[in-house]
């Protein structure tokens, strides 16, 4: 009974798996966002204190790392949008779903070129269902015309 119901809830259209992957990978990098502002702040200032303290740093001048911490501020921007997009099927067009694939495989491999591999496996992982959202398109194409 348990499986008949998590199957139910279970995804099927590879929009919504891509959807779900997306949105997975945004939570990810949040995670890692939470790691870096919270893990290890100093006893004598507050939260907000400390927050602001590690984002003066990450994006100051003498940070050389500071493009670094810029696209890991976009990425989850990026990753939601694209999760967004397909589970709310605008990813229903040929046009739109080739430009939600080619967006993810080209943050994965930025990911891929500057961040963590794990991060990039995670970035990554919808570009299949993509491409199987794509490949439904196309067959729907041919057998309606």
């Amino acid at each position: 009974m348990k499986n008949e119901t998590l199957m139910q809830l279970a995804p099927k259209s590879p929009a919504k798996i891509a959807g779900v992957l997306s949105l997975l990978s945004t939570m990810f990098v949040l995670a890692i966002w939470f790691k870096l502002l919270f893990v290890g702040m100093p006893s004598n200032l507050t939260v907000t204190d400390a927050v602001i303290d590690q984002l003066s740093y990450f994006y100051s001048d003498e940070n050389p790392s500071r493009l670094t911490f810029v696209w890991l501020a976009m990425l989850p921007l990026i990753t939601a949008a694209i999760g967004s997009s397909y589970l709310l099927n605008f990813a229903r067009s040929k046009k739109i779903a080739f430009f939600l694939l080619t967006l993810t495989i080209a943050i994965g491999l930025v990911v891929l070129a500057f961040g963590p591999f794990s991060l990039a496996i995670f970035v990554l992982l919808p570009a299949y269902w993509g491409w199987r959202c794509l490949e439904d398109i196309q067959m729907n194409i041919r057998t309606d015309g």
